[in-house]
């Protein structure tokens, strides 16, 4: 890898093999998914507290893409945000396959729902399904039945839910550096001292591109809710490695919403730099998917 670049970028590569293991691992785990919300879902029978429960739905789907990507090794945004919709399109018509099993067979038990997928219906026919169980109703509000364009609008604000909101957490999650000498992914490592909020960001960046330890050595402790966090992305024989520090604010005394802006982001420097920074201001490594 050239330190002469300015900052990372991606390769655009997805291997045949990880978009398949992606779409396998996606499926699979929307299989359960799908079939634990729709259990929820028909045990509880209250539509608002089930907002809460679409809400876990979606989130749930969102992170297993998201682990799904790095586990198949796709680096290319575009192609991410694809393959996270087929899957929510796929977790979306097993939880239809879900809910249908339970409304006409009055059970919910996971072998139920198993025979069910090996038998699914064409998207026509389930839509005049549908169409029946609509003029039927599914749950009582307040004693009125939920159906007709209610029930439809409820559905179709579900269906964009599921199918959206795994795209749109791919599409907002982070770049993480990817070493394609190595075939693997950079670690996140945070330092754990606060240094203070940086203000003048150009002289700052300047200093940064000349010496970096030297740069961060000069900053002071910040304040509680004020103050710049460091990130180094590491990755054993590597010859170059990235940082990128962004200044954070917590309003209302930090007890409000944690709000971060950019400095720097995946600047290279070398490995000496790297270790030197995480030796000295000590260094948590980060989980997986907290980027």
């Amino acid at each position: 890898m050239n330190k002469q670049i300015e900052v990372f970028k991606m390769s655009g590569r997805s291997p045949l093999l990880g978009v398949a293991l992606t779409l396998g691992f996606g499926i699979m785990f929307g299989i359960i998914l799908s079939f634990l919300y729709t259990f929820l879902v028909v045990t509880i029978q209250f539509p608002y507290f089930n907002l809460f429960i679409l809400l876990g739905y979606g989130m749930a789907l969102g992170y297993i893409t998201l682990y799904a990507t790095r586990l198949g090794k796709i680096r290319n945004k575009k192609q991410a945000i694809f393959l996270a919709l087929v899957v929510g399109i796929f977790a979306y018509y097993f939880q239809w396959v879900s809910f249908l099993n339970f409304f006409f067979t009055g059970n919910h038990d996971f072998e139920g729902y198993q025979e069910s997928l090996g038998s699914l219906p064409s998207a026509g026919l389930l839509l005049f399904i549908l169409n029946e169980v609509n003029s039927m109703g599914t749950w009582l509000v307040f004693d009125v039945v939920l159906n007709g364009p209610a029930l439809w609008f409820f559905w179709i604000f579900e269906m964009v839910f599921i199918l959206g909101l795994p795209p749109l957490m791919v599409y907002r999650y982070p770049i993480i550096p990817f070493s394609e000498e190595l075939n693997s992914w950079y670690r996140k490592y945070t330092l754990k001292y606060q240094f203070e909020s940086i203000a003048t960001q150009q002289a700052f960046r300047k200093e940064f591109k000349i010496n970096v330890p030297e740069t961060i050595n000069k900053l002071n402790y910040g304040a509680p809710t004020r103050y710049s966090e460091v990130v180094v992305y590491f990755l054993e024989r590597e010859n170059v490695q990235f940082v990128s520090v962004e200044n954070v604010f917590i309003e209302d005394r930090g007890k409000g919403k944690t709000n971060r802006s950019s400095v720097i982001h995946l600047q290279p420097i070398n490995t000496t730099e790297a270790k030197q920074l995480m030796e000295e201001y000590r260094s948590k490594k980060e989980w997986l998917l907290n980027y």
